[in-house]
């Protein structure tokens, strides 16, 4: 359902609102769209200084909840991968440290604030090349650790998805939330979720955990390949190239 809503997000964009715009010289822009009464999904906008390949590698789940990271990234407590499921898509649990920013996104946005020992679960996944060609989508979906289902959201945080595409020499970055019954003024009072995101970017880009993938030693590269026409004939056997 949340890759679904990536998909609608880019084939129907009218009906969106703005509701509230960041701080700073590259301001993250918030817009709402009304469903009912109590349902509406909330986009914000925001840009980010590094390579849609880069970023790729760094938000890989085997990268982004490498226990070490906890060393250097002040809004965690603790975090680490469960499982992995297929590349680009594993559960993870993380403990949040009390963030400022964190804590009045979960607040303002309907989340409730988790006690100090309380884990969240989170499956994430990452798709590249959806709902477009070059474009990259990022979910991140909470689970109820009693019965392990998909929630909308746990703790602190809320499930949602996050499209990044190239524009530029930034990517450009929308995130999609659902929301249940949040009040305007709590809308209005949105802290800047782009100036938080290049933040931990840039704290990642200057870690340890950047040199080690730099290096190989983390991160592990795939291929995914795929047999598109199969006759009867000798088997295949490699080219050799000519200087």
């Amino acid at each position: 359902e949340l890759f679904e809503r990536a998909s609608a997000y880019m084939e129907d964009q009218e009906g969106w609102e703005p509701v509230a715009l960041g701080q700073g010289d590259q301001p993250s822009q918030s817009f709402l769209k009304t469903i009912s009464s109590e349902v509406s999904f909330l986009a914000t906008k925001f840009t980010v200084p590094v390579r849609l390949e880069n970023l790729q590698k760094l938000i890989d789940p085997e990268v982004f909840f490498h226990p070490t990271r906890v060393q250097f990234d002040e809004a965690l407590r603790e975090c680490k991968m469960l499982h992995l499921f297929a590349p680009g898509d594993a559960l993870v649990s993380v403990k949040f440290a009390a963030h400022p920013v964190l804590m009045a996104l979960g607040t303002l946005l309907g989340g409730v604030a988790a006690a100090k020992d309380d884990t969240t679960l989170v499956r994430w996944m990452l798709r590249r090349d959806f709902p477009r060609p070059g474009m990259m989508c990022m979910v991140k979906a909470c689970v109820d650790p009693g019965t392990m289902m998909v929630c909308e959201g746990q703790g602190i945080m809320g499930s949602g998805v996050a499209l990044s595409f190239p524009r530029g020499e930034l990517i450009e970055t929308v995130e999609i939330k659902r929301l249940h019954r949040v009040p305007a003024w709590a809308l209005a009072k949105i802290p800047d979720l782009g100036g938080f995101v290049r933040g931990v970017v840039a704290t990642f880009q200057d870690s340890h955990l950047a040199a080690a993938l730099h290096r190989g030693e983390i991160g592990a590269g795939y291929v995914v390949m795929s047999i598109r026409k199969c006759e009867r004939g000798p088997p295949l056997v490699p080219v050799d190239l000519e200087e």
